[in-house]
């Protein structure tokens, strides 16, 4: 009945006969504007009030439309029906009995036709079928009548529009023959005297076109007998095109959805979650199945529930986008950082979109950490520049005081304890320089058990931590960066103390090893030492342990995660390795590879040998103390100096000396000079001038790559600041009394 009153349904309002429908109490419910005419009554006057009764002539006759109905389904024939005003009229009644789906009564529906105006004339009733013939053609859904055979007799213009194909190939066909079986089968319920019905793709036969269509046919019926189908058809293509692409743009959405890390939720104005989806379920404050239908004030922290109804109070008030940062615990522990989006979605809704940034916060701090300490690094490798200069006017100083003092016992015992702390302060200088800058080793062959014996030693003095070293009597010498492979044990060394901080002992052990191609380590095969650092202290997580090694990575709240990080860096530089071993419960032990040399170690003297000799030297530094302590060492080794305070002025000195025929025999430059030509410059110029000329480099950035690889850049040799008397003289020696051979480097200089 609803269907027959939808405004979908004016077509039947068009209709020039009454239409009438009454429910199962035999009210009517449909009342149509042809009834009003008929009658003279209108819908409000008829609707839930009058009866069929109400209209019959006879009250026996309506009795017996009713009973006839009731029993057969339907009633066909003449009646008498009379007007508002009395006047009684002959009638063509048809009465239908109407049914749900499951066959329950549900009322009837009556079409009376007034013979009057039939019985006035043909013409009458050549108006009335034009009258029909208007409405079959004109309405907007496609109609066409079929017989028992299944031909189709006529159909309307607008079947001609949906099916695609003329009116006269429409006719031609047989609706069994149709290629869709679903369309056949529902055209032979109708022809059973049932309402039948199809909606889904049909291919016509005629032009080919595959389209969607929604039919609905009843059966016709003539003297109680079927004798054909009415059938209604309805374009749904443009439906069906909309529903398939609202289905897969919902199915995208819900894969991006899906796709996306974000939890994202729909909250209406109270807070009370619509929706929700989480990738990771486990982060969750709540258990998921917990969260739709509840409110906010349910399920978070009272402060955090409080700030997320303000800030959808603020977006559907004003409109815009809120964003705002939270830290929210999860159920299973670990607390974590998320940024939230909340937008308007409807007039009543907002949209969340939640991100854990909990990384990308962990990540600015450590960026603002690295800056900091790039802050720290590039002051620490200042320090250590000037530093590094101060001590080599001292140490100079000191070595020609101690010659010039050598029938004073005390006064010598003295300047050695000077010198020792001057060269302990030099190794505090050379880390300061490795934590600023890292560099290329300078290598040179070290008695690793001396190195493990100052180091520890050094580093454990005053420590509640005892220490038993088991260094093999035979262990193989290495080549290597002493100052840098010293600070790698100093790490260690700290570390383990640190683990311990209520005392324990460190194991520190080294031996030779050999390494195989069978090796699990990632090692060229090769002979090493090995050199391991255990402690008892507390052990490490398991969970940590592949990530010991990363820059920034502590577990310490005071660390700054750089002293492993330095050391992993150090030895990957000397082509060794360094890994750790670890449980909780039952300490740590860090075990460091460096490879093995052929080279033998030269025993240190007891005396320092000086090398004296002869010559014209040009020595270039901006420290007037250096230059001072170096003229005065070169002069006790038998030189004669001439100076230059940057490397502008070394050249108008070396020019100057050439041209007067007493060319330079050696220049020792300065690698930096503040402001002006140092000698990593000056060098190019002077070996453009005489590419024979012999050049050493020396600076106080001890790590910095040119002194690590000296040769590329046209330099004989290098000598790191702060240096002694007898180091100043054996690489004078060394470089006067041997040919240069630098590999340069393309545009790093000129060739010899």
């Amino acid at each position: 009945m609803q269907a027959l009153k939808s405004p979908g349904h004016s077509l039947l309002n068009l209709l020039p006969v009454h239409l009438g429908a009454i429910n199962q109490e035999g009210k009517f419910v449909l009342w149509n504007p042809a009834s009003e005419s008929v009658f003279g009554y209108r819908a409000e006057e008829v609707l839930g009030r009058m009866t069929p009764f109400d209209f019959h002539a006879d009250p026996e006759e309506a009795k017996l439309v009713l009973e006839t109905t009731m029993e057969k389904g339907f009633f066909r024939g003449l009646v008498r029906l009379k007007r508002k005003d009395g006047s009684i009229f002959p009638a063509h009644l048809e009465v239908v009995r109407r049914n749900d789906q499951s066959g329950a009564y549900q009322g009837m529906v009556a079409v009376a036709v007034d013979l009057s105006p039939y019985l006035e004339g043909q013409r009458a009733v050549q108006e009335s079928e034009e009258k029909y013939r208007i409405v079959f053609d004109n309405a907007p859904l496609g109609l066409f009548f079929f017989d028992r055979e299944g031909n189709i007799k006529t159909c309307n213009d607008a079947l001609v529009r949906i099916i695609g194909s003329s009116r006269e190939e429409i006719l031609k066909l047989n609706v069994f023959e149709l290629p869709n079986p679903k369309v056949t089968a529902a055209a032979k319920r109708a022809l059973s005297g049932e309402r039948a019905s199809y909606e889904g793709e049909y291919l016509s036969v005629t032009s080919g076109r595959l389209i969607f269509i929604r039919a609905e046919a009843v059966p016709v019926y003539s003297q109680g007998e079927v004798i054909g189908a009415v059938s209604l058809v309805e374009d749904i293509t443009e439906r069906k095109l909309t529903e398939e692409r609202l289905r897969q743009s919902e199915s995208r959405l819900r894969a991006i959805i899906e796709a996306l890390p974000d939890m994202i939720f729909r909250l209406d104005k109270d807070g009370v979650f619509l929706d929700f989806h989480a990738k990771e379920e486990d982060k969750l404050y709540v258990p998921p199945q917990e969260i739709i239908g509840a409110s906010v004030v349910d399920l978070l922290p009272q402060g955090l529930a409080q700030l997320t109804l303000e800030k959808i109070s603020r977006v559907l008030s004003s409109g815009r986008m809120e964003v705002f940062e939270y830290q929210l615990p999860s159920r299973l522990g670990g607390l974590f950082i998320y940024e939230a989006r909340l937008t308007p979605c409807g007039p009543e809704e907002v949209l969340g979109i939640v991100r854990d940034i909990t990384e990308q916060k962990r990540m600015e701090e450590e960026i603002i950490r690295a800056q900091k300490l790039e802050s720290l690094a590039v002051l620490a490798g200042g320090i250590a520049h000037d530093f590094n200069n101060i001590l080599t006017a001292l140490l100079g100083n000191l070595s020609l005081a101690r010659i010039f003092s050598q029938d004073n016992e005390k006064v010598q015992r003295i300047l050695e304890k000077v010198e020792r702390s001057c060269l302990r302060a030099k190794s505090l200088t050379q880390q300061l320089l490795t934590f600023s800058k890292g560099g290329d080793p300078v290598k040179e062959v070290v008695d690793l058990k001396e190195l493990i014996r100052e180091v520890a030693e050094f580093v454990l003095a005053g420590s509640n931590v005892g220490y038993q070293l088991d260094l093999a009597e035979d262990l193989l010498p290495v080549e290597v960066d002493r100052d840098q492979i010293g600070q790698v044990l100093n790490n260690l060394l700290l570390n383990a103390d640190q683990a311990m901080p209520e005392g324990g002992l460190i194991r520190v052990k080294a031996r030779n090893v050999e390494i195989d191609a069978d090796s699990r380590l990632p090692l060229s095969p090769g002979r090493y030492v090995e050199i391991s650092v255990r402690d008892q202290g507390v052990g490490i997580p398991k969970k940590y342990l592949d990530k010991i090694f990363d820059p920034f990575f502590t577990t310490k709240k005071k660390g700054s995660g750089l002293g492993l990080a330095t050391a992993y860096s150090i030895v990957r530089k000397h082509q060794g390795h360094i890994m750790v071993r670890s449980r909780p419960g039952q300490g740590s032990c860090f075990y460091v590879y460096l490879p093995a040399t052929e080279a033998t170690l030269v025993p240190g003297r007891e005396e320092p040998l000086l090398y004296r000799g002869q010559g014209l030297v040009l020595i270039m530094d901006d420290e007037d103390m250096v230059r001072e302590s170096l003229r005065e060492m070169l002069f006790l080794l038998g030189y004669e100096v001439e100076e230059a305070s940057d490397g502008r002025q070394a050249l108008e000195v070396y020019q100057a000396a050439l041209a007067a025929g007493r060319p330079h025999d050696l220049l020792i430059m300065d690698l930096t000079v503040p402001g002006g030509m140092g000698g990593k410059e000056a060098v190019r110029e002077i070996l453009k001038i005489n590419p024979r000329a012999k050049v050493i480099v020396s600076s106080g950035y001890s790590t910095d790559p040119v002194l690590a690889n000296y040769q590329r850049y046209g330099f004989c040799g290098m000598i790191a600041k702060p240096y002694k008397l007898d180091e100043l003289s054996q690489i004078i020696a060394q470089v006067l009394n041997n040919p240069c051979k630098p590999h340069l480097n393309k545009g790093e200089g000129c060739g010899r």
